[in-house]
């Protein structure tokens, strides 16, 4: 990343940022897809971050995911796993425990703009939580838990 900017703090009330150097990360990445029939698609992914920029200690090193798509018809639905490792909190709170989450997603097609759906964020109802990107909060900030909703899409 060249020229990053930064949340550098609060300053008489106000956010102020700074312009920052090259950082550089690099690791492994996988990822795969099976057509396992005209209906059934299996997706999967692993990362490992190497080595990352020192600005980048609240996120995790460690990633994967898994997901599982079936389309019949107009009709469709997908479950997604997904794992991201421990993550550092600023000092002296040290690290935030890695998790796992599902997600359950299903559909209508009703024409090729416009879809309705039926989401489960958090299936599993998972106690998750992420490091603040503000740092003057040294805190976990916990995720919602289960969370369901219905909506339409529209892409023009």
């Amino acid at each position: 990343i060249d020229d990053r900017i930064d949340a550098s703090g609060f300053v008489n009330g106000r956010k102020t940022n700074v312009n920052r150097d090259q950082e550089d990360s690099s690791g492994l990445e996988l990822e795969t897809s099976f057509q396992l029939s005209p209906s059934w698609l299996v997706r999967a992914s692993l990362t490992d971050f190497l080595a990352m920029p020192e600005s980048s200690f609240r996120e995790s090193k460690h990633l994967a995911s898994l997901i599982i798509n079936y389309q019949r018809e107009n009709w469709w639905a997908n479950l997604a796993g997904y794992y991201n490792s421990e993550r550092e909190m600023p000092d002296p709170n040290g690290t935030i425990d890695g998790y796992s989450a599902l997600n359950l997603k299903t559909g209508y097609l009703f024409t090729p703009q416009l879809n309705g759906f039926f989401q489960i964020k958090n299936l599993l109802d998972n106690d998750v939580a992420s490091a603040a990107q503000n740092p003057s909060i040294v805190t976990p900030v916990p995720y919602r838990g289960r969370e369901a909703s219905i909506g339409l899409r529209l892409d023009f």
